[in-house]
């Protein structure tokens, strides 16, 4: 989504167009953003990206036995607490169940299971865990086959954001994958891998996030995970019992994440060149009077303050918000954010 080509503006053609320099349609009082403004030209109220997750699950032989009926029974419990009602989830079980190996990423994607409204789809998700136990890890075609469809959808659905969520118990394996991808040492590299969690990130935020299930597993999900923007994974290889409120932990963050927000098409009957510089952030709930949000350079200056940021600062595409303004929107579902374009960037 980019914004160059969409904004220019001058005093003269708006007022050619009839166009308030206070706002489309309004004058300053209606606007609800301090009175005086004469710079304001657009002001609308943003909308938070819906989010997919989409899970992508280890059945290799060595999840066998207990550790598959816990891992089962958590992702269950999972799709059915009403905390997950709403959640929109899809799911890749590697080995592919039609392949012992599964080399070939065309088998994760689109992923075995589209992606299901819970608690309406738990049924159709749950089933596929029928399919057992069996086979190796060929962990880089499972999330190469899934970030795939992942980058695919996004550019068709800019307005979507989609989370990967990785559990195994074992290292990446290329026993049977090399005629694939090349040498065997390529096809099980965590570098490899982790280097294609980062492209997935860096492209399109799709972040991943590691659930390891056994301490065999740690190098390669912790390097995935901070490679694909979630910094660690999770170690519930002492007590799986832990892995339903992992996971539910990793479902809240995302719901906190929908503090990403597209930045919004002009509804000015002009072509406007956007300026980066000009737009403003407000915080608005029922009954109070909105809440100037400043403009952070980048994520490691929010500090525990409040601010936003761009996702590219040269030709942005999302707002973000800073943790602590994101944790406001997670405590109060009546808090709205207000976009104000027009007049320069308040910052800190």
């Amino acid at each position: 989504m980019n914004n160059s080509g969409r904004w220019s503006f001058s005093s003269l053609v708006l007022a050619t167009l009839g166009l308030s320099l206070f706002g489309v349609g309004c004058e300053p009082e209606e606007t609800g953003i301090p009175t005086g403004r004469v710079c304001m030209l657009d002001k609308q109220t943003m909308s938070r990206f819906p989010v997919d997750i989409i899970l992508v699950v280890d059945r290799s032989g060595s999840m066998s036995g207990q550790l598959w009926t816990d891992t089962t029974t958590a992702l269950h419990s999972f799709f059915l607490d009403p905390a997950s009602f709403g959640v929109r989830v899809a799911l890749n079980l590697f080995p592919a169940p039609t392949s012992y190996n599964a080399c070939d990423p065309a088998l994760y994607n689109p992923p075995q299971i589209a992606p299901q409204v819970l608690p309406g789809g738990a049924a159709q998700l749950g089933g596929a865990f029928d399919f057992g136990t069996g086979g190796g890890t060929p962990m880089y075609a499972a999330l190469d086959g899934t970030y795939l469809y992942a980058e695919a959808y996004l550019d068709a659905n800019p307005d979507y954001k989609i989370v990967v969520v990785l559990t195994s118990d074992g290292a990446p394996t290329s026993s049977g994958c090399d005629d694939v991808y090349g040498t065997a040492e390529n096809w099980g590299s965590i570098e490899v891998i982790a280097a294609r969690a980062a492209r997935a990130f860096e492209s399109h935020r799709i972040e991943t996030y590691g659930v390891i299930m056994d301490p065999s597993a740690s190098s390669a999900l912790d390097a995935i995970a901070a490679a694909g923007g979630s910094f660690e994974a999770f170690d519930v290889s002492a007590d799986v019992s832990q892995f339903a409120q992992r996971i539910g932990e990793i479902r809240d963050s995302v719901a906190v994440e929908g503090c990403e927000y597209g930045i919004p098409n002009s509804d000015l009957p002009v072509t406007i060149v956007f300026e980066p510089g000009l737009v403003n952030i407000y915080m608005q709930g029922s009954g109070l009077a909105p809440e100037a949000v400043p403009r952070v350079s980048t994520p490691d200056v929010c500090g525990g303050q409040q601010g936003w940021y761009y996702d590219n600062a040269d030709a942005p595409s999302v707002i973000i918000l800073c943790p602590v303004t994101c944790s406001f929107f997670a405590n109060d579902p009546m808090l709205g954010l207000v976009y104000e374009y027009g007049c320069e960037t308040e910052t800190r």
